[in-house]
Order: structure tokens, then C-alpha cells, then sequence
């Protein structure tokens, strides 16, 4: 299911921002050098794009700091609320480990989630099988594990994932 989510207007604003501006520094670019000396440039720019829609606190600019809202984060604070009080489970990935942070720290700070269980794993994790272990324990799991339960989610941006509990 993909849910669409519209941005409110301060957020959108520094979006087309910073497409405007990326979208000049790119063609310049191109022009001047093409693809293949300036594939950083495009890439470097999707990224900010990508950034500025999940939080604007992920986009390193002036403008970015005066956004105050996020609506991706809004959103899948009140799905998490909705899906805990369906005593369903989800599954939370992101790209950007500042996400991360951003999302814990909101979870943090909301009364109906903040005792929910999370296991966070990322690049700094140390021993991802007792991550993991950690989180199925918690959920009256188990897994083998030798089978690597991430492997066909590994090239996911984002998923939220929901089941009904037992």
C-alpha cells in the first residue's frame, strides 16, 4: 500500500527550492560535462529532494532550520499510534540513519508509543544477531539464525510493515 502524503506548505516550499536550484546546478553541469563527470552532482541532488520529504531537518541549509514541521513523521507517528491500538506490529526502515534518530527521538516524546519495544539496527550495530534475537524474544519468536531475515527487504528504502497479533 503506498500512502500518499502531502506536504504542508513550508515544507514544499523548501522542496522546490531546492529543486529549483538543483535542477540549474544540474542541466549547468550536464551541459557543461555530462553524465559521466557529473553523476555525483545528480545523485547528490536526488538526495537532498529525498531528504527534504522525509524531515526538513535532514537537509544541512539555513532554509531547512526555519521548517518546523515534517509530515512524513506526523504520519507514521499516528500510523504507529493506530496500529499499536490494533495490537498490530510493524517493521520501520529508512535509508537515512538520521531518520533514525529523528524517529526515536519523536517516539520518545509521544505518550502512547514511548514504551514500545524497538531494536534499532543500522552500521554501528555491533551484533546484529542478538538484535534481532533481541526484538523476535520480545514478539514470543524465534528464528534460525543462520537465515538472514533482512535479505529480501535489503535494498528497501522504506517499509512499514503491519500484522495482526496472535
Amino acid at each position: 500500500i503506498v500512502q500518499r502524503i502531502e506536504l504542508p506548505s513550508d515544507q514544499r516550499d523548501l522542496y522546490e527550492a531546492i529543486r529549483a536550484t538543483m535542477d540549474q546546478r544540474v542541466r549547468e553541469a550536464l551541459a557543461d560535462g555530462g553524465l559521466a563527470r557529473n553523476h555525483l552532482l545528480v545523485l547528490d541532488a536526488l538526495m537532498k529532494l529525498r531528504q527534504a520529504c522525509c524531515d526538513p531537518k535532514l537537509v544541512k541549509l539555513p532554509a531547512a532550520a526555519k521548517v518546523r514541521h515534517s509530515a512524513k513523521l506526523d504520519a507514521l507517528v499516528e500510523l504507529l499510534s493506530t496500529l499499536r491500538a490494533e495490537g498490530r506490529k510493524a517493521l520501520v526502515f529508512s535509508q537515512f540513519t538520521s531518520m533514525l534518530d529523528l524517529i526515536e527521538r519523536r517516539l520518545d516524546t509521544e505518550p502512547d508509543l514511548q514504551d514500545v519495544t524497538r531494536v534499532r539496527l543500522d552500521g554501528s550495530t555491533q551484533d546484529r544477531a542478538a538484535a534481532v534475537a533481541a526484538l523476535l524474544a520480545a514478539q514470543g519468536l524465534s528464528a534460525d539464525p543462520a537465515e538472514d531475515i533482512f535479505r529480501d527487504l535489503a535494498g528497501v528504502e522504506r517499509v512499514v510493515r503491519a500484522r495482526k497479533s496472535d
